[in-house]
């Protein structure tokens, strides 16, 4: 059985690794609701070149984004400032007036880089805007994220760095954030916008299945495959004979299990047609909502160690068996299999949040498309 491909998802909920960009300890209060910025506060800026993004109708500027970058990663502003000056000076120094020596002011380096900013800067930019983004969507969802429910967060990521090899052995979590001069204010202020996110995914969920998440909605499950291709609008007489030869086996199959001649896992083995064959057709945990609807609306509506009747998705005929209920998986098995059912709607949610909105980043918008790359083959 496969489950849907996750999709390319917003970084600081998917990435497993801490979040690239730090933000100021002592950042200074938002210049209007919904705009993060570590500028003091000010009017909002008149429209024209120097508005660079907006969200929720509030401009951010040229300035904005400059104090920012300084005030959460100065390194990565200087390395800003490099890239763009760089070929401005090879110009002044080697072109066809070319100069002896090259005196630039911090106000013509500023004005350079907002002539020519790197790509990056439009990526930064997108982090600030979204930021802002979920801030003021949790707020209009009275959603209030505790400093507890933060810690629990970055609990998560770094035990998932450390399962992947990201946290050497012998190093402890408060060495490994010292390592990265992460402050217990630093992760506060960078881990409650994902706490956010994912309290405003979790509430979305909630309102896809019509009721509040809770151990029923997930399970450990396996499955046997026979698979056969959809039946179509109007089948031909060759897909329909298919179809029914794929029908009679697994009810052949089904026989034998209920009968007593051999176990689930034993007929996964034998007439499994997916990776599953190899661990008795055993799915893992999963939550509503992860699975092909039919076998979604199966699944959860079976009795814990009854084989189904046959389930047809669009891979195929199904035998189903539940194996473990919700309350019987542990906190973090449920915590996985919610994960993973954010990660499935992660990408659509942050697109029609952005419509919402009305998220503009002028600077990714005024990049120039990658060159095509070739196909090597």
């Amino acid at each position: 059985m496969k489950r849907f491909p996750l999709p390319a998802l917003t970084a600081a909920v998917v990435c497993l690794s801490l979040p690239m960009v730090a933000v100021a300890q002592n950042a200074a209060p938002p210049a209007a609701p919904g705009l993060t910025t570590t500028a003091p506060a000010k009017a909002a800026a008149p429209a024209g070149t120097d508005v660079v993004g907006s969200v929720y109708d509030t401009k951010v500027t040229w300035d904005d984004l400059f104090t920012y970058i300084q005030r959460t990663n100065p390194t990565e502003f200087d390395a800003f400032i490099s890239q763009t000056l760089g070929p401005y000076v090879a110009g002044q120094l080697l072109g066809p007036n070319a100069s002896p020596t090259v005196t630039i002011t911090k106000d013509e380096a500023f004005q350079q880089l907002r002539s020519n900013p790197p790509p990056a800067m439009g990526e930064v930019l997108e982090s600030l805007l979204e930021r802002d983004m979920v801030e003021t969507a949790a707020k209009r969802a009275n959603i209030v994220i505790t400093p507890a429910q933060v810690k629990a967060i970055v609990s998560e990521r770094l035990a998932a760095m450390r399962k992947g090899g990201q946290i050497p052995p012998g190093v402890t979590d408060e060495q490994f954030l010292a390592q990265q001069h992460l402050t217990e204010a630093k992760l506060e202020s960078l881990f409650k916008p994902v706490a956010e996110l994912t309290a405003l995914l979790d509430q979305h969920i909630a309102q896809l299945q019509g009721h509040p998440i809770g151990p029923s909605d997930f399970l450990q499950a396996s499955h046997i495959l026979i698979p056969v291709a959809a039946l179509g609008p109007n089948p031909t007489a060759a897909a329909k004979q298919k179809d029914a030869e794929a029908l009679a086996k697994i009810q052949t199959i089904r026989k034998e299990i209920v009968s007593g001649k051999m176990t689930f896992a034993a007929a996964a083995a034998k007439y499994g047609t997916d990776s599953t064959k190899a661990h008795g057709g055993d799915l893992g945990v999963f939550m509503r909502g992860m699975m092909t609807p039919s076998f979604d609306k199966a699944v959860f509506s079976l009795k814990k160690g009854v084989v189904s009747e046959p389930v047809r998705s669009h891979y195929g005929y199904h035998l189903i068996l539940v194996t473990k209920l919700g309350d019987e998986l542990t906190h973090d098995q449920r915590t996985t299999a919610l994960r993973q059912r954010e990660n499935l709607i992660i990408g659509q949610f942050n697109e029609e949040l952005q419509k919402q909105a009305k998220l503009v980043n002028t600077l990714q918008k005024n990049m120039p498309a990658p060159p095509l790359q070739q196909d090597s083959n």
